[in-house]
Parts: structure tokens; C-alpha cells; sequence
């Protein structure tokens, strides 16, 4: 039962995308009358229930957010450059060609491109990029930077790709609409954050349930989405449905591709090329959601139409970067799973190489108790056993003198010390008599 609740937790975003879509589809109703609410203010209209779940994911995004590491990860300049440049301006150019592939209907096309427009993922991309033994503060730097300049550039993205469409988007009323319902949350959270040392640390214990609080703001405004546009959703092929999955893959795979292209070619250390790699080959989907429930609806259930893509992509990446991080971390090769185990295996020979036989271990004793030095003063653990000068002459006397050397010490008439680990070394002797 605690595997399944386990599995529930770790999965509960596409396991809730998957149900807030079945759901949609099956009984669309209440989702329809939620999305009906509108509210004005100022002479522009925000859907009340949704604009309040945006809100509510970005004011609690921006009070978990722990900002502490980013200004040592700012300091791979390289990296952060690439980064940036990658998520918010060479992967959205993919957008200007999906809008000349014959996906149907044509609304497919404008919501992979609004996909490919935005900045990276706020919350996955980090914990994938930890999980694969990726640099986390890097991944949390481009995260953050990429989403606060994204609200910048994503509405004349957008417009520049969806020009060809039938309706006239303004840019800088889209710009205000993020500015309003991203940015001024965000900041407010992370302010809240900093403004008292027990909500600071409320923040950090609660991260993981406030994660999963935004997974379901974020569900319940795709569940809205999809239920208004149930019955052109529901009219479409399944040729066009499996083109559109296929469309999604085919997205992710190109980003990949590129980024690892690119990343190659900088040459960057691999904790570095992990974090990069992720971050600028994943979109997010909340801004996703957001952009598009602020564009024009020239039809009833165009806003769901454009959701679909977008709920396909995110799904699609997820999976991919999953397996990624597995190999990554599973012993693939170049994974942090190979490098812990050539880790492990240069510290048993080190410390095999290092030991003495029964021999020298005698010969030691006896040099310890001319010098009246007690063998077995020194005790931990399970071993018993004592640091001390090695006698002149003593085989590894030169090896680790040279050691010390190596390392800088400007003690060069100390006695060469060794850790004699007298358990260790009589079982070793014990076992290789019965072999």
C-alpha cells in the first residue's frame, strides 16, 4: 500500500492531467459552467476561476522558491548564457515550422507553437536534473531567469508565430496580463517568503505539499479548458490525435538533439551539461495554460483545442527526460552510476595498496613498543588500532612519504604515519589461510 501511495505522489501531475482530460471528456458540464465566469477589470476580461488558480500557482511558486545557490551557479557564465539563449529564442523557432506541418485541425499546430514559445519547466525540470546527478543550482537559476524574462519575450513570440492565424493579438496586452498574473504573484510569494524567518521555514518543511497544491490548481484549469472544448476534441480522428502525439515526441526529440549539439561544441563539465541539457529541452506547461486563456477565441472551444498539444508535449517530455535521467543515474554510459562505481573502485584499491600484511604488522608492533607506545590505544568501531611512525626501512615507508610530499606538506622530517587497522588486516590473513 505505501508503494502505491508513493507512486501516487511522484506521479500525481500526469496521473491528474490524464484524469482532469478523461473527465472532460466523459462529463463536461460542471468544467463548462466554472470556465463561464468572467470578471472585468479595467476593460479586460479574466476568467475568474482560472486567473484565481494562475494566481494562486505562482504566489506559492514564489514562496517555496529557495534562491540561496543561484549566485554560485551564476557564476558558470558559459552555461547560463547558452542556457538562456536556447530556451527563449532557438527553441522557439521550432514554432514557425510546426505552423506549416498538415496537422488537424489547424489549432494543433498553434498550440505546439504556443508550447515551444515559453520558458522551461518551474518545478520537474529541477527535480530531474537533481535526480540525474545534474547541477541544481544551475537548473534553479535557468528555471527562475528563463520564467521572469520569459513574461518579456513569450507575448512577441507568440504573436510572430500565430500571425498567420485569424485574429489580431496584441503583444503588449498579453505582456500585461503575465506581468499581472505571473510576475506580481511570484514577487508577493517570494517577498512573504523573506519577510518572517518561521514563514521561511514553513515554506521549506511544506515544499512538497505546496508542489502538489499547484499540480492541482494547474489540473483543475486544464479539466475547465478541455470540458468547454469536449465536443471539438472528441470530433477529431484518431489519425490526427496519433499525428499530434507523434508531433509532441518529435518536438522533444529535436530540442535534445540541438541542445546537445550546441552543448557539445561549448564543451561544458557534465554536471553543467546534465542541468543545461534538461532545462533548455523542456517547456512549462502552467505559462502554457496562461498564454492561452488569455488569446483571443475566434471559435467556441479553441482554447481547448490549443491545450491538447500542449497537455501531449508535457506528458511526452516527462517520460523521455525520465528514461534519460535512469541511464543517467543507472549506470549508462558517462551515467553518475559508472562514476560511483570507478569512485568505489579506486578507493578499495587505495586502501588495499595501503595495507600491511601479518608480517609488517609484526614488524610494526615491535617498533611501537621500543618506542613504548601502546598498539591498541585507539579504538573505533569494530577495529582496534593506533597511527604511528613507520619503522626506517619499512616497505611503505617511501610510498607514503612521497604521498605527503605530493600533497604539499612542509613537514619533511615528520615521522611517515599509517593507520593500522589490526581487525581488518588478521581476518584478510585468517580468510586467505582457508582459501
Amino acid at each position: 500500500m505505501g508503494g502505491f501511495v508513493e507512486f501516487l505522489r511522484k506521479n500525481f501531475l500526469p496521473l491528474g492531467l490524464v484524469t482532469a482530460a478523461t473527465v472532460a471528456m466523459a462529463y463536461p458540464p460542471p468544467g463548462r459552467e466554472v470556465q463561464s465566469h468572467v470578471v472585468d477589470i479595467y476593460g479586460t476580461d479574466y476568467k475568474l476561476v482560472s486567473s484565481s488558480l494562475i494566481f494562486l500557482i505562482f504566489l506559492s511558486s514564489g514562496f517555496t522558491l529557495k534562491t540561496d545557490d543561484i549566485l554560485k551557479a551564476a557564476k558558470n557564465y558559459k552555461a547560463v548564457a547558452y542556457g538562456f539563449v536556447a530556451i527563449l529564442f532557438i527553441t522557439p523557432n521550432l514554432g514557425f515550422a510546426l505552423m506549416n506541418l498538415p496537422f488537424r485541425p489547424k489549432a494543433f499546430a498553434s498550440g505546439l507553437s504556443v508550447f515551444c514559445s515559453v520558458p522551461t519547466t518551474l518545478s520537474s525540470g529541477v527535480a530531474l536534473v537533481t535526480a540525474g546527478g545534474g547541477n541544481a543550482a544551475l537548473a534553479l537559476l535557468l528555471t527562475v531567469g528563463s520564467n521572469l524574462l520569459g513574461i518579456l519575450t513569450v507575448p512577441f513570440a507568440v504573436k510572430l508565430i500565430l500571425d498567420s492565424e485569424d485574429f489580431n493579438l496584441d503583444a503588449l496586452s498579453l505582456l500585461l496580463k503575465l506581468l499581472i498574473t505571473i510576475l506580481t504573484p511570484l514577487c508577493f510569494g517570494k517577498a512573504l517568503r523573506h519577510s518572517n524567518k518561521k514563514l521561511a521555514q514553513f515554506a521549506k518543511e511544506q515544499k512538497q505539499k505546496f508542489s502538489m497544491a499547484n499540480s492541482l490548481c494547474l489540473i483543475l484549469i486544464v479539466w475547465q479548458t478541455l470540458s468547454k472544448a469536449q465536443p471539438q476534441v472528441i470530433d477529431q480522428k484518431a489519425g490526427d490525435l496519433l499525428l499530434l502525439i507523434a508531433g509532441g515526441i518529435g518536438i522533444h526529440l529535436v530540442f535534445l538533439m540541438v541542445n546537445f549539439f550546441f552543448i557539445s561544441l561549448l564543451r561544458m563539465e557534465t554536471e553543467e551539461y546534465r542541468a543545461v541539457l534538461l532545462c533548455s529541452s523542456q517547456k512549462t506547461l502552467p505559462i502554457a495554460v496562461t498564454v492561452i486563456n488569455f488569446l483571443p477565441e475566434p471559435y467556441e472551444g479553441y482554447h481547448g483545442l490549443l491545450v491538447v498539444p500542449c497537455v501531449v508535449s508535457h506528458l511526452v517530455q516527462i517520460l523521455i527526460d525520465s528514461v534519460i535521467v535512469s541511464h543517467w543515474a543507472g549506470g549508462g554510459l558517462g551515467s553518475r552510476g559508472k562514476e560511483t562505481r570507478k569512485a568505489s573502485w579506486e578507493s578499495k584499491r587505495k586502501r588495499t595498496n595501503s595495507r600491511l600484511n601479518l608480517v609488517e604488522l609484526v614488524e610494526t608492533v615491535n617498533s611501537l613498543k621500543e618506542q613504548k607506545v601502546d598498539p591498541m590505544q585507539n579504538s573505533f568501531g569494530e577495529r582496534v588500532g593506533v597511527k604511528a611512525p613507520l619503522p626506517q626501512g619499512h616497505p611503505l615507508r617511501d610510498q607514503f612519504a612521497s604521498e605527503n610530499q605530493a600533497g604539499g606538506s612542509s613537514e619533511g622530517t615528520k615521522p611517515v604515519e599509517i593507520q593500522i587497522e589490526l581487525v581488518d588486516i588478521l581476518r584478510e590473513e585468517e580468510e586467505g589461510g582457508e582459501g
